[in-house]
């Protein structure tokens, strides 16, 4: 499986940044774990894939769309379809993904968590959550509906670092360079690698000399600049020519290098992807059920409160009604019961009153 790093992430939503103003037009959800936004630009139309846990592009193929949304698709479609998408932004250097949208109720976020296991969060304009893809609780916040929603732990931001800050970081760490770049800066291993290029990796940053210290320092600047041409190696997407790879193929654009790194599904993959949509078809019928019952339930309730409520009038007019049918029969009865404003209708077959109270 293809895993966006931070840096991907950075030159994706620069990429994306051509969906700012757009409509969203349409909403589709493939299986559980894959989003397609159908937006209306001034380019004209662009399709958004969101492929959960850890992938974001714009779509270069014809996708067959299915017919019957999921639940959650639906509720996204019902909040944000026709909404103008105003700003697409990464959360610092996270694999995380601000969508801000304005439609005729204000605003809504949508928030991409893409890293594993993957979530799709929306949000009002008080950033408390309306619903998620995956309800989750941690130790330090709870991703479920009518909670505030709050990141998780933000690693530390290599674009907003300043020199003295980087090598601080890099000189109090007992990792080594290659490691310390990949984790205490969050660039990953195989970026990490890059801007070690031709210095020792296996080395601590401060046995380096000071030329290397200097070279590590433009590297990391550097990295956030480089010319895009997106390739892939080694069925990996690269946003730019790497010194450490030989790029194998090359590509208009880094989406399309990401969506060229797709894996054919296996049989077992594909059924497996069967067995779950009809798990959540099930659950979707039996969440409708359940919310007929309720509104069944509630209905009942409301009845019995009622018959509680009129109990002795009922019961009265039930004993007197009794009474004159067996004394002076049903003829009788209905000219007693025409008296009454209440009377609706008798039913004499079936012997059944009907009042309107």
């Amino acid at each position: 499986m293809v895993e966006l790093s931070g840096l991907d992430i950075h030159y994706v939503v620069e990429e994306l940044k051509l969906l700012e103003n757009s409509k969203i037009d349409k909403i589709y959800q493939i299986e559980n774990n894959k989003f397609i936004f159908r937006l209306r630009t001034k380019e004209g139309k662009k399709e958004l894939i969101i492929e959960l846990p850890t992938k974001i592009y714009l779509n270069t193929k014809n996708i067959e769309m299915p017919q019957e949304p999921p639940q959650f698709c639906q509720y996204l479609r019902k909040y944000l379809q026709n909404n103008t998408l105003e700003k697409i932004d990464q959360k610092d250097f996270e694999r995380i993904i601000e969508i801000k949208t304005r439609g005729k109720d204000g605003q809504k976020t949508l928030i991409l968590e893409l890293f594993k296991p993957g979530n799709i969060i929306l949000l009002n304009e008080e950033e408390i959550i309306m619903n998620c893809l995956s309800k989750k609780k941690f130790k330090d916040r709870k991703v479920v509906p009518k909670e505030k929603y709050l990141f998780p732990p933000l690693q530390k931001n290599p674009k907003k670092l300043t020199e003295k800050e980087i090598c601080k970081i890099l000189t109090n760490t007992e990792k080594t360079l290659g490691a310390a770049i990949a984790t205490e800066l969050s660039f990953g291993g195989k970026y990490a690698q890059e801007i070690c290029y031709e210095i020792d990796k296996t080395k601590h940053y401060k046995e380096l000399s000071n030329e290397e210290k200097q070279t590590i320092q433009k590297n990391i600047k550097e990295i956030f600049k480089r010319e895009i041409k997106p390739n892939t190696s080694e069925n990996k997407p690269y946003p730019f020519i790497m010194k450490t790879k030989k790029a194998e193929k090359e590509f208009n654009t880094f989406s399309e290098t990401i969506q060229s790194t797709e894996t054919k599904q296996t049989k077992s993959q594909e059924k497996k992807n069967k067995k779950l949509e009809r798990i959540q078809r099930t659950i979707d019928q039996q969440e409708k059920r359940i919310q007929g019952l309720k509104i069944e339930i509630d209905e009942n309730q409301k009845k019995g409160e009622f018959i509680y409520e009129n109990y002795q009038k009922l019961n009265t007019l039930l004993e007197k009604s009794k009474q004159i049918m067996n004394e002076k029969g049903m003829l009788e009865l209905e000219n007693a019961l025409k008296e009454m404003k209440e009377f609706k209708s008798l039913n004499k077959k079936e012997k059944k009153i009907k009042l309107d109270i």
